[in-house]
């Protein structure tokens, strides 16, 4: 059985390198030049489909889903997600793009992070 004290202590720190990591996949999608300057339509924002493929290109959803999303949590100190699964689709939609290897390089680690965190949940 976890013990709910340890979890309560261990939180804090988790959700500062989330959003250490949220902060690092911002800065390399600017840099990248994905990070776009005018949000999509509001409706854009209500797609169910994962990733609102249906509605808007990945890195809007990362932008404009993702990020505030998750900043949402991390201000919030709520219980982060238990695991993710960025990479592939990042990989299908960033395939061939040589110049965005820094910002799969940060959604690895966002989701190697959140594969720790499932670990350490279930110790």
């Amino acid at each position: 059985m976890r013990n709910p004290t340890f979890r309560l202590l261990i939180m804090p720190c988790r959700h500062s390198e989330v959003e250490i990591l949220l902060k690092k996949l911002k800065k390399e999608m600017i840099i990248s030049h994905l990070w776009a300057d005018v949000s999509p339509p509001e409706l854009s924002l209500e797609s169910t489909v994962p990733f609102a493929f249906d509605k808007m290109p990945f890195e809007n959803w990362l932008q404009f889903i993702f990020i505030p999303k998750m900043l949402g949590i991390v201000a919030l100190k709520s219980n982060l997600p238990e695991r993710l699964s960025l990479m592939p689709m990042a990989e299908q939609c960033f395939h061939g793009l040589p110049h965005l290897s820094r910002v799969l390089l940060v959604i690895a680690e966002i989701d190697r992070k959140f594969s720790c965190f499932s670990r350490e949940s279930r110790v």
